[in-house]
């Protein structure tokens, strides 16, 4: 009898501390937060004038009530916009969570661009943000005049009897003065010889050679196959050809301006030369 006593009397104890734990969760503090997040910031990173990135920032109570409906605001840069709100007008009871996307879309290349994402309850700890930023870059890709990538098809004359294979994206950071090339290439018909950017020209045609000489700082040369990625400083003469400084305004700037110019305009193409193909077996014009 004792023994059944005090095995009430257990489970009634646990029961009335369950009871009080479940009622002081829930009635106490909200605690909401936005996910992904660190230290309350989240960057897009480097994004392409004209292309658009978005994420969906997850948010949750951890604490208890907040007890009114929710209000989401985005302010900042125009380039970020809320395309789906799934948090405004929720009361974000204890355990629960909603979700808002952002769109990052900027318009014109430039210093990074900053916006801060809110959720307003009503209770002063009913509150979250997060620090929104990108980076609003120029993204040139290769790609023809004949042949998708770079082809021995964009050749000029072209090389059908090659069948080597490659791809090509220059992102230029007109906030950083900084130029970054990534290249893959396979199937050459012989080890490469140099790789580097020429302008300015209209497509099929040929043009001088823009960048360093011979090839790409660190290009991995005498290989048929391989990838490369490397960043060069565009206010630095050593990246360039010195005949095309001299040929467009004598100044490091003056090139600058010229060899931007002409990836805006589409007159420029990344071309691999091979001992085979001296005068490039491969190309593709960027835009």
């Amino acid at each position: 009898m004792r023994r059944l006593l005090r095995v009430a009397i257990a489970a009634t104890v646990v029961g009335v501390l369950l009871a009080v734990a479940a009622v002081g969760w829930a009635g106490g503090p909200p605690s909401i937060d936005f996910s992904p997040s660190t230290s309350g910031a989240f960057d897009f990173g480097l994004l392409g004038v004209g292309h658009t990135a978005s994420q969906t920032f997850t948010l949750t109570n951890s604490g208890g009530s907040a007890s009114a409906a929710l209000e989401v605001t985005l302010t900042g840069a125009s380039a970020f916009s809320i395309t789906d709100d799934g948090c405004t007008g929720t009361s974000l009871g204890p355990r629960k969570s909603c979700t808002v996307t952002i769109e990052y879309a900027p318009t014109a290349p430039g210093a990074a661009e900053t916006a801060t994402l809110v959720a307003q309850g009503k209770k002063a700890a009913a509150t979250a943000r997060v620090a929104i930023t990108g980076k609003p870059v120029l993204v040139f890709v290769a790609n023809g005049p004949n042949a998708p990538g770079l082809s021995p098809l964009n050749e000029a004359p072209a090389h059908p009897e090659s069948h080597a294979s490659g791809t090509a994206t220059v992102t230029w950071d007109t906030d950083a003065n900084t130029m970054t090339v990534e290249v893959t290439f396979a199937d050459l018909t012989t080890p490469n010889t140099a790789a580097h950017i020429h302008c300015c020209a209209t497509a099929p045609a040929n043009a001088s050679v823009a960048t360093v000489v011979p090839t790409f700082t660190g290009f991995p040369g005498g290989t048929t196959s391989g990838t490369y990625a490397h960043t060069f400083n565009m206010l630095d003469a050593a990246s360039y050809n010195p005949a095309f400084v001299a040929s467009h305004g004598a100044t490091v700037a003056s090139a600058e301006a010229a060899l931007l110019a002409g990836l805006e305009a589409g007159q420029a193409y990344l071309n691999v030369h091979t001992q085979m193909f001296g005068g490039g077996e491969m190309r593709g014009f960027l835009g």
